[in-house]
C-alpha cells in the first residue's frame, strides 16, 4: 500500500497520468460501448503497471523526448490512449537537468569556436586574396612601364637611325 501511494504521488508531482472524460462524439443516440477493462482495476484507478507502460510507450515510440497525446476512436468516441506526458525532461533530477545545460553550453562554445575559426580563415583567405591582387596588378604596372620605356628607346633609336642615314646621304650626295 505505501508503494502505491508513493507512485500515485509521483504520478500526481509530474501530472504523467490524468483521467479525462470520455469525449462524445456527433452521434449521442447511439448507446456508448462499454469502457475497457483497466488492467484488473474495478474502481477505473490506473495501475502502476499500466501506467507505467503507457509511460514508457510514449517515451519509446520515436526515441526520442516526446510527449504522449489521447488518440480519440472516432467510432466509439472514448480514448483509446489517456496518456499526457510532459517532456521527458521533467522526469529528470535538477542535477541531470544542470549536467544537460552544462553539456549544452560547451557545445555552444565549441560550435562558436568552430564558427570563430571559420571566419579566422575565411578573412585570412579575403587577406591574401587581396594581396596576391595587388602584387599582380603592380607587376602589370611595372611591366607596362617598361614596355613604355623601351618603346620610347626604340622611337629614339630609330630616330637616330633616320638622322644619321639623312645625314650621310645629304654628306655623300654633296659635289666635291
Amino acid at each position: 500500500m505505501f508503494k502505491k501511494e508513493d507512485h500515485e504521488l509521483w504520478a500526481t508531482h509530474f501530472d504523467s497520468m490524468q483521467r479525462r472524460p470520455p469525449v462524445q462524439t456527433a452521434a449521442p443516440s447511439a448507446p456508448p460501448p462499454p469502457p475497457a477493462p483497466s488492467n484488473g482495476s474495478e474502481r477505473g484507478e490506473w495501475e502502476p503497471s499500466s501506467s507505467l507502460s503507457l509511460v514508457w510507450e510514449a517515451t519509446s515510440s520515436c526515441g526520442a523526448e516526446s510527449v504522449g497525446r489521447a488518440s480519440i476512436d472516432t467510432t466509439s468516441g472514448y480514448p483509446t490512449r489517456a496518456s499526457y506526458l510532459r517532456t521527458m525532461t521533467a522526469l529528470l533530477d535538477p542535477a541531470q537537468i544542470e549536467e544537460r545545460e552544462r553539456r549544452r553550453l560547451k557545445q555552444l562554445e565549441q560550435q562558436q569556436a568552430i564558427e570563430l575559426q571559420v571566419e579566422e580563415r575565411r578573412r585570412q583567405r579575403e587577406q591574401e586574396e587581396a594581396r596576391r591582387r595587388e602584387a599582380e596588378e603592380e607587376e602589370e604596372r611595372r611591366v607596362a612601364l617598361e614596355r613604355e620605356m623601351l618603346e620610347r628607346r626604340y622611337d629614339l633609336d630609330t630616330r637616330r637611325e633616320k638622322q644619321k642615314v639623312r645625314t650621310q646621304t645629304a654628306h655623300d650626295s654633296s659635289p666635291l
